[in-house]
């Protein structure tokens, strides 16, 4: 999905491969890795997805905003290709990391993307 995505997000749709086996050929092996099993909720034409990421520290936090908003936009744009109607979503990424000590700056919840990010302190 994600080999199909990069080479042209805008023209793909699921038609084009003329079985499931042709579609599963064409992904990237391990390319796309989730730490945390996402979620993808619809009613009628409202879809949110959410996507995780679990980091060390917040000094990881740049890499992993930046990998829940690949994955969310990744995951949006396989809704569109597969649903035939048109959707509205909402992006949302979670990211995990342990309590830190008191001083550590944890940022602010930001919109990166049209992705909302939160992050949860374990």
């Amino acid at each position: 999905m994600l080999a199909l995505y990069a080479a042209d997000p805008t023209k793909y749709r699921m038609e084009h491969a003329t079985s499931f086996k042709d579609l599963t050929h064409s992904l990237p092996f391990l390319q796309l890795q989730m730490d945390v099993h996402g979620k993808i909720t619809m009613i009628n034409n409202k879809v949110t997805i959410e996507a995780g990421e679990i980091k060390q520290n917040l000094k990881q936090y740049r890499e992993a905003k930046h990998q829940l908003v690949k994955r969310a936009k990744l995951l949006q744009w396989a809704m569109d290709a597969v649903v035939d109607r048109t959707l509205e979503f909402v992006l949302i990424g979670h990211l995990f990391v342990p309590r830190g000590k008191p001083d550590d700056n944890i940022p602010d919840n930001e919109i990166a993307d049209a992705v909302s990010i939160f992050v949860h302190q374990l």
